[in-house]
């Protein structure tokens, strides 16, 4: 695993997270 596929990962998840609280408070 290159380390801009690591990256991505990490972002990806991040913004997977910020999604799952938003539909928790909604």
């Amino acid at each position: 695993m290159n380390q801009n596929s690591f990256i991505f990962l990490i972002m990806f998840d991040q913004k997977l997270t910020i999604t799952i609280i938003i539909i928790i408070l909604m």
